[in-house]
């Protein structure tokens, strides 16, 4: 009933032009999702032929741990692609700014979370799982580094350059 409505009130139209803007936007959005998620979840698997299944469990456990810090770096990422894909200027000064706050603001998270990671892992995940403190550590100090890395792939995505940005 709610879409008949929509259709008769709002009309309905297809414009090929949006379409295919649509379409470009979606394809560089999505080379550069699938690039992450396989770099994610790459090393996992990788490890699963190395180690015993209980080290793969506490690395999995510290990835866990620091993709919640980690992941607030990828936000300005994707408002930046957001924004350059509607309107392409973005000077070198803007950026420089952008990226100073950025690091700024994730060096406050990571070492936050860096700090909190031998108190909060073992109340989350039990005592049990305290070996998964180092490895923890080990992943949130990448952070800021990620995060610059999200930032020029937003930037290369969106200036239609994706392959830049993969590679």
């Amino acid at each position: 009933i709610a879409l008949c409505w929509a259709f008769t009130s709002h009309g309905f139209g297809l414009s090929w032009q949006q379409a295919r803007a649509l379409t470009a936007f979606g394809w560089r959005n999505h080379l550069i999702s699938v690039q992450n998620l396989a770099n994610q979840q790459l090393d996992q698997l990788l490890l699963s032929l190395m180690v015993a299944s209980s080290q793969l469990g506490m690395y999995s456990i510290a990835v866990s741990y620091a993709g919640a810090s980690l992941s607030m770096g990828f936000g300005p990422a994707q408002q930046l692609f957001s924004h350059l894909s509607q309107y392409p200027s973005f000077t070198y000064e803007r950026f420089r700014a952008l990226l100073k706050r950025l690091l700024i603001t994730m060096a406050a998270i990571c070492t936050a979370t860096w700090i909190a990671a031998p108190f909060i892992i073992p109340l989350v995940f039990g005592r049990r799982y305290s070996d998964s403190i180092l490895p923890a550590i080990i992943l949130i100090a990448g952070g800021p580094f990620l995060a610059v890395d999200a930032l020029l792939a937003a930037i290369w995505k969106a200036a239609g350059r994706p392959l830049e940005a993969a590679k």
